[in-house]
């Protein structure tokens, strides 16, 4: 299958769920200044969650990508708990 034949919810839903697990990592360690922890966290959800939405249709290499993207986001989430007074 290629990317423009899948359906919308195939593309949205695991994009959705990579920010929610990214910021969620960001969050569980938000009072310790530690991205490795959140990194430690992160990598065992992205690989589940990649192999998830490969199961589902999703192109693997898709998924991974999405999983780094997910990483990146998950930078900044971290960046912003940091820097934030809360």
């Amino acid at each position: 299958m290629f990317l423009y034949e899948a359906p919308i919810w195939l593309i949205l839903t695991p994009f959705v769920l990579i920010c929610a697990a990214a910021y969620f990592c960001a969050w569980r360690y938000h009072n310790t200044n530690d991205f490795k922890k959140s990194i430690k966290l992160y990598a065992p959800l992205g690989v589940v969650c990649a192999l998830v939405f490969w199961m589902l249709g999703l192109p693997l290499l898709i998924g991974i990508f999405m999983v780094l993207a997910g990483l990146a986001m998950l930078m900044f989430f971290s960046n912003r708990f940091f820097y934030s007074d809360s």
